[in-house]
């Protein structure tokens, strides 16, 4: 026996802007855009853009085209919704400006927010970084050794080429 299903009301315009229009508002919620690596995309567009420019087709909310243009890469974006252009555009833009200076090992930061509802925020930052021997070394004036040291917290091992480092500490007494 065949059935046949039938819909109730059926979609009788559809054009190049229906979707966008119709999934602006949850489409950064849904779990296809969620489920998606964006940092690696990014990176790997990044690395082929090379000093750019970057033209992006369908560029939506701009999941892509935020981190890219982060990157200082200049980019362009077209898509067919109006509604998607609206959330990129509602969306505010961070900026990062930072000096370094490695004798004194400081960082000066700037973290710039610029939105339509909130104007421009700066947040500055101050850090003085130590590299990881001087912290073992500030830990045994304090009568503590190193237990264990990983690149992430994820335990991943801490070898030369890793960017960042967790460092965990056990006191020295009764060793």
């Amino acid at each position: 026996m065949r059935q046949t299903i039938c819909c109730a009301s059926t979609v009788t315009e559809y054009g190049p802007s229906t979707y966008g229009d119709r999934v602006a508002d949850v489409y950064d919620r849904t779990p296809q855009v969620l489920a998606r690596d964006t940092e690696r995309a990014v990176a790997a567009l990044a690395e082929l853009a090379g000093r750019g420019p970057v033209l992006e087709l369908g560029t939506g909310t701009g999941r892509l085209a935020l981190p890219l243009a982060a990157r200082e890469l200049a980019v362009h974006g077209i898509d067919a919704s109006e509604e998607m252009i609206k959330k990129l555009r509602a969306k505010p833009v961070q900026l990062e400006a930072s000096m370094h200076d490695p004798v004194t090992q400081r960082i000066r930061s700037h973290h710039i927010m610029m939105s339509n509802e909130g104007g421009t925020q700066l947040y500055p930052v101050q850090v003085r970084y130590a590299w990881p021997s001087e912290l073992d070394l500030m830990a045994r004036l304090a009568h503590l050794h190193l237990r264990s040291r990983w690149s992430d917290w994820d335990q991943t091992e801490f070898t030369a080429m890793s960017r960042s480092h967790v460092s965990v500490y056990a006191s020295s007494a009764g060793r």
